[in-house]
């Protein structure tokens, strides 16, 4: 153990050593453009620092005073230079440095406010647009070939950036905030003459790239969409505005069709159908046809980043297609997840041919491609996460279809299974989510698909016992112990073994007295109390519950000898006459009082029950 910490500690020194070499170095570059008067210098310089930028975005090896330092340097010296190409790059530096910000692992909400307000970013990007639209109206009014291509190049990536910068600063959230919390930047924005100013642009836009004498730009037409799905998926108010405020928008987005070269701007005009669809009419019919449309917009697409090198190097958002694939799957889920409400309040009949060949063929066949393709893209975590968003939604969806086919199973298991290569507590936390949707559907059956299947679904060590169920329980049990296992795991996998406790006496006794045994190890103060409340759930049952609970299949009996057996009542009394011990781990006050009041009634109720 001792040479493992050694060798960790080892490890942070070489990696503090290259942050420090890496920072030096971009510290030179900061002090050379700030001096620098030669343009082409200028340029050479800014050069280095944007491929610096893109070699280092997530890896926090540019720290965040040089962040902050070189935002001083672009908003105060370069964004307002004579020379235009300078201005230009400028901002897209600028663009790419905010990206660093928001996916780095830095505090962001402090920078980016500092960002907006102190550097009045909205000035900026306000005054981009104003000579944006005085430079597109002249190529409205000219042909394009009067322009040169470069030039047009250069305002296009110009437009992009400008939209890119307003959509990362005002959709980054603080990393402790929930997936559903918009930023109070937003906010602020979305209730000011701002977002008038921001539609207006938009609207040029589309102009340009609609009028029967410009050839379609793409670069600016997935800059509008990006923008405005980012914005209304963030934002139902946004979506309320373009429906009420600018209703020429509105229909511009509604009459777009999807392009037989563009796949981002396919994917993302489907993801704005899908929401204005929710918002407009809740048209169901439409379901079907946006399942068929994000399935063939992906045919033929290369996932590898490796054979997309200029790609990654030269966009900083890497590989396109994998953001491309990122936008499908949020789609997938956000419609499996309309079709589940649906069914719920009775308005979708799934009970069709369509929807039949929909759920135990097409889907299940694009899950396991999917999949399969996941293994030659380097950091697939984020896509393996969505994939199983996407099956969770599926099986709430659908219900026990799930285990009608043979088809369906083998394409969900390889996604679900948990092995010791891929048990980060990251996507263990998803896996075992899903596995509970999983196990929930019908758990009979879910106990068959073991029993046909062996033990495919945790593989964390050589446990094999004969019943496969059993087997199954233990490796989660180890699951539970294993040092990568964090409290959003651990807190699943004992409502996991909660569903499992049901299924017979012989689990109720195994899994109870593995229950029993965390109450003298757990550290964490959640873990410990959801521990003792499952015991208190489960043995707090009497004879009505176990008849009204079709899911338990083991009678009062059975439970009262199970009890006596594992000596609870003594345990727990012992635990309840040194209840201070438990303060070590419970550290807040009310919480110890709760859990002491119901352990002591608890212990009250068993005395004569």
């Amino acid at each position: 153990m001792g040479k493992v910490n050694k060798r960790n500690k080892r490890s942070k020194n070489v990696s503090k050593q290259v942050q420090e070499i890496q920072s030096s170095k971009f510290q030179l570059l900061l002090k050379q453009i700030d001096e620098c008067v030669i343009p082409n210098d200028k340029l050479s310089i800014l050069n280095q620092i944007n491929n610096m930028i893109l070699q280092n975005t997530g890896k926090n090896t540019i720290v965040l005073k040089d962040c902050k330092q070189l935002i001083n340097i672009i908003m105060n010296k370069l964004i307002t230079d004579n020379n235009t190409t300078i201005k230009l790059d400028s901002v897209g530096i600028l663009r790419n440095v905010i990206l660093l910000i928001t996916q780095s692992q830095w505090e962001t909400e402090n920078l980016i406010d500092f960002i907006w307000n102190e550097k009045k970013m909205w000035q900026v990007l306000k005054n981009g647009m104003d000579n944006t639209e005085i430079s597109l109206n002249n190529l409205i009014e000219k042909s394009d070939s009067s322009i040169k291509q470069e030039e047009q190049e250069m305002l296009f990536d110009y437009i992009d950036n400008l939209l890119n910068i307003l959509t990362l600063v005002l959709t980054s959230t603080n990393e402790n905030s929930s997936e559903e919390d918009v930023s109070p930047l937003m906010i602020d924005f979305l209730n000011s003459g701002n977002l008038e100013d921001t539609c207006n642009f938009l609207l040029k836009n589309f102009e340009y790239c609609l009028n029967g004498k410009n050839k379609r730009s793409y670069k600016i037409l997935n800059a509008n969409l990006e923008f405005l799905y980012q914005f209304a998926t963030q934002s139902l108010q946004f979506l309320e505005y373009l429906f009420n405020q600018v209703p020429n928008l509105l229909e511009i987005i509604k009459n777009l069709k999807l392009s037989a070269e563009n796949k981002m701007f396919n994917i993302l005009l489907i993801g704005l159908n899908i929401q204005i669809n929710e918002l407009e009419s809740n048209n169901s019919a439409n379901f079907l046809s946006y399942f068929k449309e994000i399935i063939q917009n992906l045919e033929g697409i290369d996932y590898n980043v490796e054979n997309n090198k200029l790609e990654a190097i030269t966009d900083s958002r890497s590989n396109k297609n994998v953001n491309i694939l990122e936008i499908s799957l949020d789609l997938i889920i956000a419609n499996l997840e309309n079709i589940g409400t649906k069914i719920e309040e009775q308005k979708l009949n799934i009970k069709t041919p369509e929807y039949e060949e929909l759920f135990t063929n097409t889907l299940p066949d694009f899950f396991s491609q999917i999949f399969e393709q996941f293994q030659t893209i380097k950091d697939a975590d984020s896509l393996t996460i969505r994939l199983l968003l996407c099956w969770n939604n599926y099986i709430l969806a659908t219900g026990n279809l799930v285990y009608s086919s043979e088809n369906i199973i083998k394409s969900l298991l390889p996604t679900l299974e948990i092995t010791n290569e891929n048990s980060s507590s990251f996507l263990t936390s998803y896996r075992l989510a899903t596995l509970i949707t999983l196990v929930g559907s019908n758990v009979e059956n879910f106990i068959q698909l073991l029993i046909k299947y062996g033990n495919k679904l945790v593989k964390i060590n050589e446990v094999n016992t004969a019943d496969h169920c059993n087997s199954f329980i233990e490796q989660i049990m180890t699951l539970y112990l294993k040092d990568s296992s964090d409290t959003e795991s651990r807190m699943i996998i004992l409502t996991t073994l909660s569903v499992f406790i049901k299924i017979s006496s012989e689990n109720l006794a195994n899994i109870t007295k593995f229950f029993l045994s965390l109450v003298h190890i757990e550290k964490d103060e959640t873990l410990l109390i959801a521990i003792f409340y499952k015991v208190f759930e489960t043995f707090g049952l009497d004879e009505q519950d176990i008849k009204e609970d079709s899911s338990v299949k083991f009678n009062k009996i059975q439970l009262d000898n199970v009890y006596e057996k594992l000596q609870i009542q003594s345990k727990l009394s012992e635990i309840s006459s040194n209840i201070s011990q438990l303060k070590n781990v419970i550290t807040d006050k009310n919480k110890m009082k709760e859990l002491n009041n119901n352990l002591s009634s608890f212990l009250q109720y068993k005395l004569y029950n």
